[in-house]
């Protein structure tokens, strides 16, 4: 029999496996090729691992990995070495700089807590749909006391993560498919966010249980232009326009500080400017609050006080806490018996009052900062059917009017 030719230096090896499994032989055959690339963590080349059945099948295989090689066509890159856990620590530092802070912390948040524990130690290139459709189960009806048992949501918020970040690793070429693909995630029920706004009587008595609060003005203004908390605390007196009596929305505040204790600015929820037109009142507001930020600033003296020409600062002139906002607003309400409601509930108010007095759906949503008026709608789809209901009865009124009227008489040609 002649003697099988070696293969070249360079040339890669084909080695033959063996493997018992129930008394059972199982063999495979695995080749090992020499890439291009460079492994930037340790300096050493790379190699391209391919398998197959048969020996002829894998020389296949590596020819035409070494076609790819000389030629450059094809994703023939070499075998990624890297864990999840160095794969995350890539995205989160050098693929999530341009997004909002606090959505950042979101992520990490969500892989420090969930998807390294469990996942961290696979290596990118052995990730497999099995692996990621085992933790979902898990997750969703824990069998383990390790595990969180967690909402379906939640369980959907951080998978989402997970493909978005194995989507980057794609892009890159370190895989060749992401196996999120195949995986399958439970079903989150569409349940319609609750709106609480204030009614008449519970409005009347709001306003008697913040007069004197010492932040009656943060709350006014919330009422009068329906902006977000982090919007209001982040609006700076630059973004006011005196003569034109309306706002510019194009920053909120993040809700914590930098490293140098200095506040931190985002941008809108929806990454989008707008315009709010203010009335009398809210105005009023604004120069009471200007007189009050003048105050403050005196009795913290020049020395004490950070001038961040923030509208509603802390005592020393930097951020107001969000923390300690609603808190206060918490209290308040308790006392009113209306626990449930949220300062987020201020905003749907003022929602309530344009959409309930007459205000088209357009306008409300430009002040609102929604992306489009199908979002209004759907938030406060109740408020637009009472709103269209009063309409017909309008129209029908109308016509009712004229149906017993006398016909006009015509005027007689000449």
């Amino acid at each position: 029999m002649a003697k099988e030719k070696r293969r070249g230096k360079g040339e890669g090896s084909i080695t033959k496996e063996t493997q018992t499994i129930n008394g059972k032989q199982y063999t495979r055959w695995r080749g090992r090729i020499r890439s291009n690339e460079i492994d930037p963590r340790t300096g050493k080349t790379l190699y391209i691992c391919v398998s197959g059945k048969t020996k002829k099948e894998v020389a296949k295989k590596m020819q035409e990995v070494e076609i790819g090689r000389l030629t450059g066509i094809g994703n023939y890159r070499g075998e990624c070495r890297l864990t999840l856990d160095q794969w995350f620590q890539e995205w989160c530092s050098s693929y999530l700089v341009e997004i909002k802070a606090s959505t950042r912390e979101l992520y990490e948040q969500k892989i420090r807590l969930y998807l390294s524990p469990y996942l961290g130690k696979v290596k990118l290139k052995d990730l497999t749909p099995h692996m990621i459709q085992q933790l979902v189960s898990e997750f969703d009806q824990p069998t383990l006391r390790t595990t969180p048992d967690l909402s379906k949501k939640t369980i959907k918020d951080i998978f989402s993560v997970l493909r978005t970040c194995l989507d980057q690793a794609k892009d890159n070429d370190l895989i060749l498919q992401n196996p999120m693909d195949k995986v399958r995630l439970p079903k989150v029920p569409k349940n319609r966010k609750t709106t609480r706004p204030f009614n008449e009587e519970e409005l009347i008595q709001f306003f008697q249980e913040i007069q004197g609060h010492k932040h009656e003005l943060l709350f006014l203004f919330a009422l009068y232009t329906g902006m977000r908390e982090s919007e209001i605390l982040g609006l700076t007196w630059d973004d006011i326009d005196w003569k034109n009596k309306r706002i510019h929305v194009e920053k909120q505040m993040a809700k914590k500080k930098d490293a140098s204790g200095n506040p931190v600015f985002e941008e809108t929820k929806t990454r989008q400017t707008r315009f709010v037109v203010i009335g009398p009142d809210a105005i009023a507001c604004l120069r009471e609050q200007k007189l009050l930020v003048n105050r403050k600033r005196a009795i913290a003296g020049e020395s004490c006080w950070e001038d961040n020409d923030l509208v509603f600062p802390n005592d020393t002139g930097n951020k107001l806490s969000h923390r300690t906002v609603y808190d206060c607003y918490k209290r308040i309400v308790k006392r009113m018996g209306c626990e449930e409601k949220r300062f987020h509930d201020l905003r749907h108010t003022y929602a309530t009052v344009c959409i309930g007095n007459g205000m088209d759906i357009k306008t409300v949503q430009t002040n609102l900062g929604h992306s489009d008026a199908q979002t209004t709608l759907n938030i406060y789809s109740d408020v637009w059917q009472r709103t269209q209901d009063g309409c017909a009865s309008i129209v029908e009124n109308v016509y009712s009017s004229l149906k017993n009227a006398p016909v006009p008489q015509q005027k007689n040609e000449k």
